[in-house]
């Protein structure tokens, strides 16, 4: 299995809350993002238009020309008031932002198709990196942007949910204890967080979260409305066409008012740009060119916003001379992201720590069982430097090393001359005993041999070894090269998990046909032998009692072999993930 970091352990092994610091002081120097609201508006949106108050204001002669109109429409005066403001706010429109709209043909000109396709530059620019904060990994990206705010908190929370610190300071050791012990210390660190520090982050988190919202508005659906006309040179669209979808962008624009300054940008592009930390130089000229960039795509945004009335044609169009855009919600979830993500690590870790408390068990155990014989986990995977050096965790090397220290310390010194003598001098009643003791036999006999071969076949001039070899000689994305060497990997994983489950089945053989020529009753499914008091010769009584030592000594094996495939199966994936 490949052994996974997850972007935020990325960020901070890489760089060290003082080294993030130093890279932004360094940029800042060269770079300036503007604190200038990316939205303003040319009127009080609050202030309300009263009908009644508006035409208290018209001339004598006005208000004598509505009454006319009165009288010949049969409409009531506000509604002819109405009328008379939105024809106001019409060739105000006209007047003050020529090219954007002719409202005689009721159509969007060239001017405002242009203006459009700026904004979806700007978006089309930041999009790829809300999207990646903001996506699956949401919980690591705000994890990393509290760190950034709160000067490195995730270094007091690490030690806060750290099992082994816990297990030091406790006067006695219990599993159930120290879980409970971390997660007091990480309630404590939370709680000690002020809340104008959690406030700081919020508001980061609703200016990320309204460039994500932005982003993700369609600009191209209102841009694909845009047609030239037949004997036209020009782009337009029909109110009518787009009507719909100005509001919504008005919304989303009103939303991204404040802009992100240069430190909530690097936190968003450290988050992006995280695969080339390792490259100081590339790194830091990446950040200086998307910082570069970011105030010039904030720009565009602020130049759309004067160039086009955003507010006053929604009103127009909508017939609302009241009409407010609703600020979006968002952002106020980072702290349950941020508390989700360290609670998963918090039981991580706890995990982490009781499988191995427990794998030490069980050594210990695997230990005794071979007395004074040498036990060592397997190190067939070691065999191409392809997979030696990369970030790989093999399946199964405990039960592959017991069964290797099995096979050399009992098996051969033990085991193998009695079953031998009889495989060739035992006289079976069932011949379907014997052909099953035979089979088991020769699959321990063999087990050498199979267990070499997890070894050779990593090898270079192996049949996975090979394919390692010109995997790794082809110029293919970092990504997909270890996807395909994972692929290899897992083959010789199943193949360590066939001859580990051949064991298991073959010693349970093995143990079955002995009790039943030990223990079996004539006529049973497993007999005894028919020259059970011959075989051996003079030493008959000595082989019989050799032959219940192979047992008991074989039963103990396959208890302790199936525990620990058992373990080692069931072990899931948050161990691997862990760094």
């Amino acid at each position: 299995m490949i052994v996974k970091i997850s972007p935020f352990d990325r960020l901070v092994a890489e760089l060290t809350n003082d080294e993030r610091k130093e890279l932004l002081k360094k940029i800042q120097a060269s770079v300036n993002i503007s604190s200038t609201p990316v939205f303003s508006f040319q009127n009080d949106p609050d202030k309300k238009t009263d009908i009644d108050e508006e035409y208290e204001k018209l001339s004598l002669f006005t208000r004598i020309v509505l009454l006319i109109k009165t009288l010949i429409t049969g409409r009531d005066k506000k509604e002819l008031t109405a009328d008379m403001l939105f024809l106001q706010l019409k060739k105000k429109i006209e007047r003050n932002y020529p090219g954007i709209a002719d409202f005689k043909r009721e159509i969007f000109l060239s001017g405002m198709l242009n203006e459009l396709k700026r904004l979806l530059e700007a978006s089309e620019f930041f999009r790829p990196f809300v999207l990646r904060a903001l996506g699956k990994h949401r919980e690591d990206f705000f994890a990393f942007l509290a760190d950034e705010e709160l000067n490195g908190i995730h270094l007091k929370i690490e030690e806060a949910i750290n099992p082994q610190s816990a297990q030091r300071d406790m006067s006695a050791f219990n599993s159930g204890s120290i879980k409970e012990e971390i997660e007091r210390r990480f309630k404590k660190v939370l709680d000690s967080i002020e809340e104008d520090d959690k406030r700081r982050v919020y508001k980061k988190a609703i200016i990320l979260q309204s460039i994500y919202n932005f982003c993700l508005f369609k600009l191209e659906d209102i841009i694909n409305k845009f047609k030239k006309p037949t004997g036209s040179v020009a782009y337009i669209a029909h109110f009518n066409e787009v009507k719909e979808y100005i509001p919504a962008l008005l919304g989303y624009i009103y939303t991204f008012n404040t802009p992100p300054d240069t430190k909530l940008l690097q936190v968003l592009f450290f988050f992006s740009y995280q695969e080339r930390i390792n490259d100081e130089y590339l790194f830091e000229e990446d950040l200086k060119t998307a910082l570069t960039r970011s105030e010039e795509m904030l720009n565009s945004i602020r130049g759309f916003n004067r160039a086009v009335p955003l507010l006053e044609l929604t009103r127009y169009l909508l017939r609302d001379l009241n009409y407010k855009p609703v600020r979006m919600s968002g952002g106020e979830d980072w702290v349950l992201h941020f508390t989700n993500f360290w609670k998963k690590r918090l039981n991580h870790r706890y995990r982490l720590f009781d499988f191995t408390e427990k794998r030490k068990e069980l050594l210990d155990v695997i230990s005794d069982f071979f007395r004074s014989g040498k036990f060592e986990l397997a190190s067939y995977f070691t065999a191409n430097r392809i997979i030696k050096e990369g970030k790989f965790y093999f399946a199964y090397p405990v039960a592959v090393g017991f069964l290797e220290s099995f096979y050399k310390h009992y098996f051969l010194r033990e085991i193998n001359s009695p079953l031998k003598i009889l495989l060739l001098n035992g006289e079976f009643y069932k011949d379907e005993n014997r052909k099953e003791f035979t089979n088991a036999y020769n699959y321990f006999f063999n087990l050498k041999i199979n267990l070499d071969s997890l070894e050779n076949n990593l090898s270079e001039t192996g049949k996975y070894g090979k394919e390692l070899v010109k995997i790794d000689a082809e110029n293919i994305k970092p990504g997909l090269k270890e996807k395909q060497i994972q692929i290899i990997v897992e083959r010789a994983e199943n193949d360590a998990e066939s001859i580990v489950e051949g064991a298991i089945l073959n010693l349970r053989s093995i143990i079955r046909v002995l009790d039943g020529i030990l223990y079996g009753e004539v006529g049973g499914e497993y007999d005894t032998l028919s020259n059970y008091g011959e075989i051996g010769g003079r030493k008959n009584k000595s082989y019989i009692n050799s032959l219940r030592a192979v047992s008991r000594l074989m039963d103990r094996c396959v208890v302790l072999l199936s525990k620990i495939y058992t373990f080692e199966k069931s072990k899931p994936d948050y161990i691997i993930d862990l760094i």
